[in-house]
């Protein structure tokens, strides 16, 4: 009868997609069709469009998504239960970019002017896991081995005395933990000293590690 032709079809297509699934040159040949299909498919309206916008891509992106969505999108690789510590807040700046990503943030900063903008801000923000704390960067209120991360931002080239500064820093971290430091590389430019009244002409990468051992 008809229907009986029919469940035999079904079952013949059932028994060979069966057969084929393990079979590599049935896999290979069913990767070879699917690319030739998009060969032939039209470009797709986003191709299209980045082909168009290229050139200005990086502006358009910022315009729209803002010049630095993209590093806070890559704070969410801290671990929430870390600790960090902000040398050198200035006003407080990272902290809301630090403070939802963290157990807690301790920022320490030596200059009371800096200090009050920095508590204003974490009182308007209401960021309750921030610690903010008076010292220098040489002599930092922290406890040993208490902090997953230190963050010096533009900060070594004021500081009095780098090399201790640096091993401040090595006192304070945990085993393991991280010194991230944001800074200049060594240059002649003497209008960083002149109009940003820095102590010091950058640092080279061995400079830094010296001090870090």
């Amino acid at each position: 009868s008809e229907q009986a032709g029919l469940n035999a079809g079904r079952q013949l297509r059932n028994l060979a997609r069966t057969q084929l699934e393990d079979d590599p040159r049935a896999k290979t040949d069913a990767h070879r069709l699917a690319a030739t299909l998009r060969k032939r498919s039209p470009r797709p309206a986003s191709e299209r469009f980045f082909g168009r916008h290229a050139p200005e891509w990086d502006q358009l992106r910022a315009r729209w998504f803002g010049e630095t969505f993209h590093l806070e999108g890559l704070l969410t690789l801290l671990d929430p239960r870390w600790t960090v510590a902000d040398v050198g807040a200035g006003t407080g700046a990272m902290l809301p970019l630090l403070a939802p990503h963290v157990r807690r943030v301790i920022a320490v900063e030596p200059s009371p002017t800096m200090l009050k903008a920095a508590r204003g801000r974490v009182r308007n923000l209401r960021l309750d896991n921030i610690d903010i704390r008076r010292g220098d960067a040489e002599t930092l209120p922290i406890e040993s081995a208490s902090v997953d991360v230190a963050l010096l931002a533009l900060v070594l080239a004021y500081t009095a005395d780098p090399p201790v500064a640096l091993k401040e820093v090595r006192r304070i971290l945990k085993p393991g933990g991280i010194a991230l430091i944001i800074d200049l590389q060594a240059h002649p430019a003497e209008t960083f000293r002149d109009k940003l009244h820095h102590r010091w002409m950058g640092f080279s990468r061995e400079q830094l590690s010296v001090c870090l051992r």
